[in-house]
């Protein structure tokens, strides 16, 4: 009878935690930006979180 071998599909994953940087401590004069995600009304709401995000927290510009 042949012999059938059995091989495990799980992996051995390497994890190693980064540290993430300090965040400022606020937001006037920075440059904010958006990545696009194509979903409907993205334009609208950039516009929006744009004008908020100056008004409140006197961003210099949203990319």
């Amino acid at each position: 009878m042949a012999r059938i071998r059995v091989l495990s599909p799980v992996g051995i994953v390497n994890i190693t935690s980064v540290a993430a940087p300090p965040l400022p401590a606020d937001l006037t004069g920075r440059i904010v930006g958006f990545i696009d995600n194509n979903k409907a009304n993205f334009d609208r709401l950039v516009e929006e979180m744009s004008a908020l995000l100056t008004e409140r927290y006197g961003i210099a510009k949203v990319l």
